[in-house]
């Protein structure tokens, strides 16, 4: 399934919200959270981060439609749990474990450098979605 939804907006949006979005397995301690930051991926980690988080995106969007108009709190607490699951899913299926697309976050929020190669990489599908991510391998 392609996305190519992505304008100039919705690039600055994204580099507004590229924070962490899935909670961590593991409580992290001040020390490990510092330290994910330092661990700056490369070039093909970073497209597999910003194709992951273009996808969040449509997860977060399709689940928030379906909770605003959910009354029943047994119903909503389901579909969080699924919302949370598809989310998994969606990181990865472009080779990402949480805790790694996590830590990829952290660091571009806090690295005007990464914050810069995410923007390019955005941009770059902005202006032409034709120009594919690397698919991920199909199990």
């Amino acid at each position: 399934m392609k996305h190519h939804f992505l304008s100039a907006p919705l690039v600055a949006l994204a580099l507004a919200f590229t924070s962490p979005v899935l909670a961590a397995p593991s409580d992290p301690t001040p020390t490990q959270q510092s330290e994910t930051t330092e661990a700056q991926p490369d070039d093909g980690e970073l497209s597999n981060f910003v194709a992951a988080f273009v996808r969040l995106i449509g997860v977060q969007h399709g689940y928030m439609m379906i909770m605003q108009d959910e009354e029943d709190p047994n119903r909503l607490e389901s579909i969080k749990r699924d919302a949370l699951d598809d989310m998994t899913t969606a990181v990865e299926q472009d080779g990402l474990s949480v805790d790694r697309y996590n830590e990829i976050a952290l660091a571009v929020r806090d690295d005007p450098n990464l914050q810069g190669r995410v923007e390019a990489i955005l941009q770059q599908l902005a202006s032409d979605p034709s120009a594919e991510q690397p698919a991920p391998e199909e199990e």
